[in-house]
């Protein structure tokens, strides 16, 4: 239809143009991206600060972080001024990349924005320089650039991966003091941060306090606490807390039923971890690698090599195996004494292009 427009007396605008290149880039057709901007230019019409933000966030998808910044002074030489949302799709991109300090220097060209400190934030939080990140919060204050709730929540959430809740609470009462209201989200993060830590009583209450003062738990929460109960062995009480979360309205997702997997099947039990996949099923939940290898484990510690052969064929078929897997199964066969086959499903991982892990490779030899 776009091509035909003219066929109806109409002519393509750059609004037009960008419906189309959004549209693109939303189904990750990125060589046609490229084709439409240049019949766009062909056409004569010059692109505006939308048409480069989608093309920004195009080459940022797949990884082009240098052509980003190209296109960066191209827009400069065009004097189409970059907004909040090209500077914030660069500085996030280069983040996930781990080139944090790239784009600090990057950030350092523009005025101060909430939305770019909260990705450089990000980025350092991931490469667990939390130091760094409390320095950047402190210079958005001085800057008078206030920190949102984002700010605040992605500190919290890598304090409490490191187990420190005492200062995840203190960010929290932080967060009071400059007037900026916690979310749900950041009641996860404390809450993982407890759940990490071991400290279960404190986790339960933390839980209780949060719903009565209106923090109504979304998929995220309800995930965050059964993956702690499952993880510390508390396999019935994050049972009992997933039949809550049905009846609150909150559907499982995989995330959730792999949790109540793995605790089953770290557990032993071959009978919960196949009620839940089960369940999972007859839910339309597509398993993931989580809960295959949960599954291929426990039914390998039940002598049931069979049927866990079938479980990698099937993981095959998803394109879901890695060499946790297959060294899974591995060890499983290995332990009962079913070396032949092990040394089968050694050479199964190379069809799949899995590298063998050293322990197994060396075992061969």
């Amino acid at each position: 239809m776009f091509y035909r427009i003219r066929e109806f007396g109409c002519k393509p605008s750059v609004k037009i143009y960008n419906h189309i290149l959004d549209a693109l880039l939303n189904e990750n057709r990125f060589a046609m991206i490229n084709a439409i901007y240049s019949n766009m230019k062909r056409d004569g019409m010059e692109p505006n600060v939308f048409t480069y933000n989608i093309l920004l966030k195009a080459l940022c998808k797949n990884n082009r972080v240098d052509g980003a910044c190209k296109l960066l002074v191209e827009m400069a030489n065009k004097e189409c001024s970059p907004d909040v949302v090209s500077y914030t799709t660069i500085v996030s991109s280069m983040c996930k990349l781990g080139k944090v300090e790239d784009a600090r220097e990057l950030a350092m060209r523009f005025e101060p924005i909430v939305s770019v400190y909260n990705a450089l934030i990000n980025g350092l939080c991931k490469e667990c320089q939390l130091e760094e990140a409390f320095q950047l919060l402190g210079e958005m204050m001085d800057w008078g650039v206030d920190p949102n709730v984002i700010t605040y929540s992605t500190i919290i959430n890598s304090l409490s991966d490191v187990k420190n809740v005492e200062l995840s609470l203190a960010v929290l009462g932080l967060m009071f003091v400059r007037g900026c209201s916690p979310n749900i989200h950041t009641f996860s993060s404390l809450l993982k941060g407890y759940l990490l830590g071991g400290r279960l009583y404190e986790a339960s209450d933390f839980w209780n306090r949060m719903i009565r003062e209106g923090f109504m738990p979304n998929v995220v929460a309800y995930n965050t606490l059964i993956h702690g109960l499952c993880t510390s062995a508390n396999i019935d009480e994050a049972v009992y807390v997933s039949h809550q979360m049905k009846e609150n309205g909150c559907s499982p997702n995989v995330t959730t039923y792999s949790a109540l997997i793995d605790g089953f099947a770290k557990s032993g039990d071959l009978v919960g971890a196949s009620e839940t996949w089960n369940m999972m099923i007859r839910n339309r939940c597509h398993p993931n690698f989580v809960a295959y290898t949960s599954m291929l484990g426990v039914l390998c510690t039940n002598s049931m090599f069979n049927q866990a052969h079938s479980f990698i064929e099937n993981m095959a078929m998803d394109n879901c195996p890695n060499t946790v897997t297959f060294n899974t199964f591995i060890k499983g066969l290995c332990g009962f004494g079913r070396v032949e086959w092990a040394m089968e499903v050694l050479d199964q991982m190379k069809q799949h292009g899995c590298s063998q892990a050293i322990g197994w490779s060396s075992t061969r030899k």
